[in-house]
């Protein structure tokens, strides 16, 4: 579920073999799913799990809300760097409302983190940058779209798939054509 996740580890304890430790942590049922940061101790930084699935994927997507991301947020005044600079950009076309959005947004941010160093990631938001998704031509949530750089359009090529895998694999395949174009 999280193997991909340095810094995360999951375990588990058996309150009826350990009472004094779930009682000093305030366990009042079961089962309990908590977070604890590191570097934090006792319950001052703990974060619940209080989602009705309790399914891995469920699990999953609460837990990246606490995660350090690499995806950045754009808006409309930053989005210019995207088309304009000498990276290469992936950006996810999203709306806060969207169900499918929620559930790719975790795919996405181990897309960055896999591609970290090599492709820069970035989020909009279309809700609050309506003009940017129009002109990028968004008219569905999720958008993923690939930029080379400085390719001065506004347009991205869509990426149709919402498999982290897959994704990687695409931005993989346009890096070494990109590579092999510029040593001609």
């Amino acid at each position: 579920m999280v193997s991909d996740l340095p810094k995360v580890f999951v375990g588990e304890v058996n309150c009826e073999e350990e009472q004094e430790l779930c009682r000093q942590q305030g366990v009042r049922s079961y089962p309990t799913i908590r977070l604890y940061p590191l570097q934090s101790t006792g319950l001052s930084t703990v974060a619940m799990y209080s989602g009705y699935q309790r399914d891995a994927k469920s699990i999953r997507l609460w837990l990246y809300n606490f995660l350090p991301s690499a995806v950045e947020e754009l808006t409309a005044e930053t989005f210019a760097q995207v088309a304009q600079g000498p990276d290469a950009w992936l950006v996810d076309f999203y709306a806060p409302w969207c169900g499918h959005c929620h559930t790719f947004a975790p795919e996405f941010a181990t897309v960055a983190q896999r591609l970290e160093g090599r492709v820069r990631c970035g989020k909009v938001n279309c809700d609050a940058e309506r003009t940017v998704c129009q002109r990028a031509g968004v008219t569905a949530y999720p958008t993923v779209q690939w930029y080379r750089p400085a390719t001065r359009q506004f347009r991205g090529q869509e990426i149709t798939t919402q498999h982290a895998d897959k994704i990687v694999t695409f931005v993989e395949d346009q890096l070494r054509h990109a590579a092999r174009h510029d040593e001609l």
